[in-house]
């Protein structure tokens, strides 16, 4: 399952090539922390797909973080934001 976490992972955070063990280290990490939360009984594979969305969802964003989130830049991110100090050292227009 962690294969199908990695998978999905990648789509939402498209990490660089050599972030992707990083990405695979966190996507067990997350698979198993969420494997504890679930009701006694309970297997991951009884959650159907939301099971490894959700173990994606955390291991993305983690990635994000753990790079400095603060730069991801999508559609609906407002680059004003962004202090101009820090954009130039980036390199953010």
């Amino acid at each position: 399952m962690v294969e199908q976490i990695l998978g999905l992972a990648a789509l939402i955070a498209r990490p660089a090539e050599e972030e992707k063990p990083l990405l695979e280290a966190i996507c067990t990490a997350a698979a198993a922390n969420l494997t504890r939360r679930l009701r006694d009984g309970v297997k991951p594979e009884d959650c159907g797909d939301a099971f490894p969305c959700a173990a994606a969802l955390l291991a993305a964003g983690g990635l994000v973080f753990l790079l400095g989130g603060y730069l991801l830049l999508s559609p609906w991110l407002d680059l004003s934001a962004i202090p101009a100090n820090l954009a130039a050292k980036e390199g953010i227009t």
